[in-house]
């Protein structure tokens, strides 16, 4: 399949991602309070990188469309490794903080996917 018949199938993209951005910050907050209940002596810090990716993410239609493509690239791919590694580091605090950041993580390679398309 040509990658033109790919973004052509992909055009609900841009129509969804406000909706899906205030899906995975309410996941995001959701994260940093369980986080901080943890009572683990590094809850503070990583509610505070957690807090940073969510301004991150919420810049993430600016990069996505009111930047040059390669930018919008990569910034969500730029997103995705910060994600992939709070994930990984979250484990040894709270497995369900950790999960609920998978959501995060799927639309991140989605975003990535689609960026990278563009730029073809």
């Amino acid at each position: 399949m040509k990658t033109e018949a790919i973004i052509q199938m992909m055009e609900w993209v841009p129509s969804v991602v406000g909706i899906i951005w205030v899906f995975l910050t309410i996941l995001l907050l959701i994260t940093i309070k369980v986080v901080r209940q943890t009572q683990s002596e590094k809850s503070a810090q990583f509610s505070n990188l957690i807090f940073l990716l969510l301004a991150s993410c919420w810049l993430h239609p600016t990069y996505i469309f009111g930047l040059q493509t390669s930018a919008g690239f990569l910034g969500c791919f730029l997103t995705l490794a910060i994600t992939l590694i709070m994930i990984y580091k979250l484990q040894s605090v709270s497995k369900l903080a950790a999960s609920l950041m998978a959501p995060v993580l799927l639309w991140s390679g989605f975003a990535s996917l689609y960026t990278f398309l563009l730029l073809l």
